[in-house]
C-alpha cells in the first residue's frame, strides 16, 4: 500500500504575491487574463489579490475591479487576503456577490509584521476582528501555513 494521497489541492497565490512585488505596471487586463488561464488548469484555490492601501501596494489598487473582471470555474475557490480592518471591511462588501474566501494574515515575526503593516504581531492579532456584524464575516477557521503565518478563513455560509 503506498503512503501517496489520493488527492492533492494545490493553491496558487502567484498572482497575489508576485503582482505585488512586480516594479513597474501590469495592466487589469493581464492580471485578469492570468487568473482565467490558471482557472483553467484545474488548481483548487487561487489567491488572486490583497486588499490593502494603494498607498503601500500600489499594483493592488485595482483589487474590487479584479474581483469584478475574473471568470469563475466551478470548483475553483478564489481568494484574497487584507492585513487591517480597513481592507476587510471592503473585501467583506463583495463576499454576498462573490465566491470570495478572504483571509487575515499575521506572520509569524515582528521583523516582517512590522516592515508588512507597521505593527507587531501582537499588534496584528489585537486588530482580529471581535465578531460577527453587518461587514464583518461570521464564520472563521484558522490554520498555520508553512510560512508561519496566522491565516483566519472565511467560511461562506451553506
Amino acid at each position: 500500500m503506498s503512503d501517496m494521497p489520493k488527492h492533492v489541492h494545490i493553491k496558487e497565490v502567484g498572482p497575489r504575491e508576485g503582482f505585488q512585488f512586480e516594479k513597474g505596471d501590469i495592466t487589469l487586463a493581464a492580471k485578469i487574463s492570468l487568473v482565467d488561464a490558471l482557472s483553467d488548469t484545474g488548481v483548487g484555490t487561487i489567491e488572486f489579490t490583497s486588499f490593502v492601501s494603494p498607498k503601500w501596494v500600489p499594483q493592488m489598487a485595482d483589487a474590487d475591479q479584479m474581483v469584478a473582471g475574473i471568470k469563475r470555474v466551478p470548483g475553483v475557490a478564489y481568494e484574497a487576503i487584507w492585513l487591517n480592518e480597513a481592507g476587510l471591511e471592503r473585501a467583506a462588501r463583495l463576499r454576498e456577490s462573490l465566491a470570495l474566501r478572504p483571509m487575515f494574515g499575521v506572520a509569524a515575526t515582528d521583523t516582517f509584521t512590522r516592515k508588512n503593516t507597521n505593527r507587531s504581531v501582537d499588534e496584528k492579532i489585537a486588530e482580529l476582528p471581535a465578531g460577527p456584524d453587518a461587514t464583518r464575516p461570521s464564520a472563521w477557521t484558522d490554520r498555520r501555513g508553512r510560512d508561519g503565518r496566522l491565516r483566519l478563513q472565511l467560511r461562506r455560509p451553506t
